[in-house]
């Protein structure tokens, strides 16, 4: 076992409260968008609103992006542990401003939270700047985005019980949809609003196994998803779940937090910590120089009975060449 898979850090499990981000209001609409949103949940983790630059030609610039995941990640790092109590959130939403340059951010947070685009803030008034700088368009944006929340209760839930037979739980940079295809592009059609996020990718179906068929199921059945490589990804009992998020501190790089952020979110809702599928053949057949993506260590061939592939496509098996 490797320094990385030492360095597990104990993030609390999480509570019953989301955590809301509103990015891309600059300052003055910031604040009334955190209102808003305090006042149509009685039940809210935290409300962030960082304010963005006031220009209307860069808002998603390098500092701001940083700023905006430094918060939304803090309750990640080791000092949620001592003195610091900040409650670790049932789930993340992200409303933004959905600008020409929101991308440069929302590419980043992949598909670990819940993101619901500010509709018209980013369109242009009379007075030539965007919307997003007035209160009523702002307020009105916000509470049209809270009932997408409010209505997505069955999607929160969807991730809450982890079905091994939901797609939604594959790890996106390693399940073949077809030989040149990954779950990565039937997510990202999701995240931009080409398929619905109730959507349960029909084209993908789970098969029943049994133990004859995989020997670590012992004597129960269950279904789980087999890939174009014919590698079967088995969702272990959560007692099974090992290695894992490891600590951050308050300055840990950028990359670091979202990849911490990507394994305990999934499009906004909670995953236990340690969350994994065991990429395996049928029938105790051993992996044999197989490639795959890993998070942390880029492409790799795995010889091995079986990969552990996290929710951020972290892979962890006992030989890497």
């Amino acid at each position: 076992m490797g320094k990385r898979d030492r360095q597990k850090s104990k993030i609390r499990q999480p509570n019953s409260l989301p955590l809301f981000v509103v990015c891309g209001l600059p300052p003055a609409t910031a604040v009334h968008a955190e209102l808003a949103i305090s006042k149509a949940f009685s039940n809210v983790c935290k409300v962030i609103a960082p304010p963005s630059p006031t220009s209307d030609y860069r808002i998603y610039n390098k500092s701001y992006i940083e700023e905006v995941i430094n918060q939304m990640t803090g309750f990640a790092s080791r000092r949620r542990q001592s003195e610091d109590e900040s409650p670790t959130p049932a789930g993340i939403i992200v409303f933004f401003v959905n600008s020409g340059d929101a991308e440069n951010f929302i590419s980043l947070l992949d598909f670990a939270v819940f993101p619901v685009a500010l509709p018209n803030l980013a369109t242009w008034d009379e007075k030539g700047q965007m919307r997003r700088h007035s209160d009523t368009d702002t307020v009105e944006a916000i509470t049209f985005a809270v009932e997408i929340v409010k209505r997505s209760s069955e999607h929160f839930n969807r991730i809450k019980l982890r079905r091994p037979n939901d797609a939604i739980m594959l790890p996106p940079s390693n399940y073949f949809v077809r030989r040149n295809a990954l779950m990565r592009e039937l997510f990202l059609e999701m995240r931009q609003g080409q398929r619905s996020i109730d959507n349960r990718f029909p084209e993908l179906v789970a098969i029943e196994y049994t133990a004859e068929e995989l020997p670590k199921l012992k004597d129960r059945r269950a279904r789980f998803f087999k890939d174009a490589r014919e590698i079967v990804f088995v969702q272990p009992h959560e007692s099974a779940f090992h290695g894992g998020a490891w600590d951050t501190e308050p300055n840990s790089e950028l990359d670091k937090k979202l990849l911490v952020l990507k394994e305990l979110y999934r499009f906004g809702g909670a995953l236990p910590q340690g969350f994994q599928h065991d990429a395996q053949y049928e029938h105790g057949e051993h992996l044999k120089d197989v490639d795959f993506d890993c998070s942390i260590c880029g492409s790799i061939k795995v010889s091995d009975d079986h990969a552990d592939v996290y929710a951020n496509d972290y892979v962890r098996h006992r030989t890497k060449k």
